[in-house]
Formats: structure tokens, C-alpha cells, sequence
């Protein structure tokens, strides 16, 4: 007799790290075959789905589907970013779960934790462009933002740009400065991290590498701040 059955694994948090999940330079490769196989037409990639609960504080609900016709998985991430949850609840802003079906028969075979997962591939999609645009010889690393998507990217850029020797972070107030500062300092000890105690333009000023990880909807940046030449990715927020 045929079985019926549909075998689907759940991947905690915790399974994801003890698989290393969390190698940058991983992560970087598979993001990198990933856009090679989106531009040889094996991806299908509709558009993610938004839906915005207030204008004010961007609290979003996202859904973002891709396949990989080549592997035959379909996948799903459903993530919400909620910016106000860190000062008012003492909560993380951004929470995901990742669905992977087969699809020769359609079932689903993965249920996983994605909140990682997102960040890790928001950092290294952003290392990789520095990897091919940014000057190699980098030192300077400005961050518009404090939160998990500054963190990842302060790692995935020192791993594309080794040379980074400092890192100037800017938050919405003093405290979450001196959090990020406290968390990352000794994961890369060998970068000096500074706060610029709320003030944009001393974050930006001179800096090699410039990374918006905000949801700010507001202009942040002016152009006369940037070094000529320097890499700037746009994560999150806006400039003018």
C-alpha cells in the first residue's frame, strides 16, 4: 500500500547555528549562485507582498516566494518588521518564518525559524556588492542604525573588507549607541567601534563604507557628506 504520509522537518534557531548557518562567507556564496541562477532564468521570483499596518511607524507584514526550477524548491518567507517592538515592548523588531516545498508533488518538506536566516542574507547581499564595489582598501564603516541589521552587516562587511579598522554607529538615542557598541565589540575585536551619540553627519563624514539600516522615512543623508567614492548601501530609510 502507497503511504500518504508528508514528511516535513522543522529547523529551530538553534538547529540552523549547529548546521553554521551563520559563516558569512557561506552565506555570500549562496547568495552569489542565487543571483547567477536568477540571471540565467532557473529563479522564479514574484513580488513580495507588503502589507503596511501604519504609515507612521512602518509595523509590515511582508511575504517574499522565489523557486530555484533547477533544485525544484519553492520557498516562502514570512516576515514581519515591527521598528517600534525594541522601545516598547523590549522585543526584537523583525521575526520570520522561511515554508520549502518540493515540487514535483507540491508538499512541503521544511518549516524553519527565518528570522536569522533574513538577516544573514540581508548582510550578505550587501557584502557582496562591497566585494566588487567598495575600495579594497576600506578602512572606515559608517552605520545609520543599531539594530540586528546593522550587526549583521558590520560582520558581513569586515568579512568582505578586511581592511575595515573603524566602525562609527548612529541610533535614535545615546543608549542603543552604547548596546551595539557593548554586543559587537567583542566579536570583532579588532575593530574599533565608536558611537556618534545621535549625530548623522559624524557617522557619515569620511567614512568608506556607509550602510542605512533604519526604517526611517524621513531624508537622513545629504550628499556633501559623503567621501568621494565611498560605497553606500541601502538597506533601510532614505537620502536626499
Amino acid at each position: 500500500m502507497l503511504s500518504h504520509q508528508i514528511h516535513c522537518q522543522y529547523f529551530s534557531q538553534e538547529d540552523l547555528l549547529a548546521s553554521g548557518c551563520l559563516d558569512v562567507r557561506m552565506a555570500m556564496q549562496a547568495a552569489e549562485d542565487a543571483l547567477k541562477s536568477f540571471n540565467q532564468g532557473e529563479v522564479i521570483f514574484p513580488d513580495k507582498i507588503v502589507q503596511i499596518f501604519d504609515d507612521d511607524t512602518q509595523e509590515r507584514i511582508n511575504c517574499l516566494p522565489a523557486t530555484f526550477k533547477n533544485h525544484k524548491i519553492c520557498g516562502v518567507k514570512w516576515v514581519s518588521v515591527f521598528p517600534p517592538n525594541p522601545i516598547k515592548h523590549g522585543i526584537q523588531n523583525l521575526s520570520a518564518v522561511i515554508i520549502l516545498s518540493e515540487i514535483e508533488h507540491g508538499f512541503p518538506i521544511a518549516f524553519m525559524e527565518g528570522t536569522l536566516c533574513s538577516n544573514l542574507r540581508v548582510g550578505a547581499m550587501g557584502a557582496i556588492a562591497a566585494k566588487y564595489l567598495a575600495r579594497t582598501d576600506s578602512q572606515i564603516i559608517g552605520l545609520i542604525g543599531a539594530g540586528e541589521q546593522a550587526k549583521m552587516h558590520l560582520v558581513a562587511m569586515k568579512t568582505a573588507l578586511p581592511s575595515l579598522t573603524d566602525c562609527r554607529v548612529v541610533a535614535k538615542d545615546k543608549a542603543e549607541e552604547e548596546q551595539f557598541i557593548t554586543e559587537m565589540s567583542p566579536i570583532l575585536s579588532d575593530v574599533k567601534i565608536v558611537g556618534t551619540q545621535e549625530n548623522l553627519q559624524d557617522a557619515i563624514e569620511g567614512a568608506d563604507v556607509i550602510v542605512t539600516a533604519t526604517s526611517a522615512q524621513a531624508p537622513l543623508l545629504k550628499a556633501d557628506w559623503f567621501k568621494s567614492g565611498a560605497f553606500y548601501s541601502h538597506v533601510g530609510g532614505v537620502g536626499r
